[in-house]
């Protein structure tokens, strides 16, 4: 009988919650809105940090693979023409690449 009873009592208990529900909607309807809104807007801008810092690297490791480059055809063109002659060094503002023409 106890068994029963409390089947009764939870059917009841569902039946009022899913009744309250409309009224439930409209009370806090905006509420709940607002915070699928903001949670969207957390999403958007994390994922566009991310991708900022990936396109970051991306840009850097091709701006390297053209440097690597450049030296390259640089060092081509210095066999290319004898007597000239590749200086590197290190200065304050990073590699200094100097090409100078041998005296003779």
């Amino acid at each position: 009988m106890k068994a029963q009873r409390r089947h009764e009592l939870k059917e009841n208990s569902l039946i009022r919650s899913l009744k309250q529900l409309p009224s439930a909607s409209q009370q806090y309807g905006s509420r709940i809105a607002l915070g699928i809104v903001l949670v969207a807007i957390i999403i958007v801008v994390i994922r566009s940090r991310m991708n900022a810092a990936a396109d970051r690297v991306n840009m850097a490791q091709q701006s390297l693979n053209q440097a690597g480059s450049d030296l390259f055809q640089l060092k081509d063109r210095l066999v290319s023409q004898p007597g000239a002659e590749l200086q590197l060094g290190a200065g304050s503002s990073g590699a200094l690449f100097r090409w100078h023409q041998a005296r003779r």
